[in-house]
């Protein structure tokens, strides 16, 4: 797929996915302001969406001004950057998982501490896979490969 084609696709999906926050959104408001009436501690579920749209839209008008001035979208070291990060993601995340078997199989089962919820340890787990892969590609695209 060309870099032409590759952006109108990201524009095309991050236009959708503006349209499904705002539907999202204004149906959550509909539903809790005919139940309740209005709420000012409903506008603080705004700034997330805010800044997932604004950082959206920052990525997608970056994007097509290096498109527009001949810079390619993904390049090879941008493309080494982001699999060295994933593996390192994947391996800190297996170690992390193994950890939690761990406590959970060990601590709580022999020893009573407490233990889990499912949703509560893979809700963590999301949140770690996330942070790791955006600390160490910031760290590697910093330093860069060796």
């Amino acid at each position: 797929m060309n870099d032409k084609a590759r952006l109108r696709f990201m524009k095309t999906f991050g236009i959708i996915l503006i349209l499904f926050i705002v539907v999202f959104l204004a149906s959550i408001f509909y539903t809790e302001i005919s139940e309740s009436g209005f709420n000012p501690m409903l506008l603080i579920i705004l700034i997330p969406a805010a800044l997932i749209i604004i950082i959206l839209v920052t990525l997608i008008t970056r994007l097509s001004k290096g498109v527009r001035t001949g810079l390619a979208v993904d390049d090879e070291l941008s493309h080494r950057i982001k699999e060295k990060a994933g593996y390192y993601t994947c391996m800190i995340t297996i170690y992390f998982v193994l950890a939690l078997m761990f406590y959970h199989g060990f601590l709580v089962e022999d020893f009573g501490f407490p233990g889990l919820v499912v949703r509560h340890a893979m809700l963590v787990t999301l949140f770690l896979i996330i942070g790791v892969f955006a600390l160490v590609w910031f760290i590697i695209s910093r330093r860069g490969i060796k």
